[in-house]
């Protein structure tokens, strides 16, 4: 394993040399060069997943823009809002209660 310091960002990547089946790449119908990506790509969503990391910090690290990542987070059947049936109730309320004025 290997540490370099990520670009002006105080924090090292960590590179790996990992081997993998041909059948599990083969299975993502990823092409060779793209693996260390797509490996990365599974891993941010699963942290995401797990509300271990933000949506910005993982734009972030997979260089994307919010948008671009919710496409990906698409992709992986990640949620881009993920609120409980009560949450989602309170915040429609918010958006649709007449204000009151007087």
């Amino acid at each position: 394993m290997q540490s370099t310091p990520a670009q002006g960002k105080g924090r090292a990547d960590k590179h790996f040399a990992i081997t993998l089946p041909e059948e599990v790449v083969a299975g993502f119908g990823w092409a060779d060069e793209e693996v260390p990506t797509r490996i990365r790509e599974v891993l941010v969503m699963e942290l995401l997943r797990r509300y271990a990391m933000s949506q910005r910090k993982a734009a972030e690290l997979l260089h994307l823009t919010l948008r671009e990542l919710f496409g990906v987070m698409a992709h992986y059947r990640v949620p881009t809002i993920d609120l409980s049936p009560e949450e989602l109730q309170r915040e429609l309320q918010k958006d649709f209660t007449p204000s009151q004025q007087g």
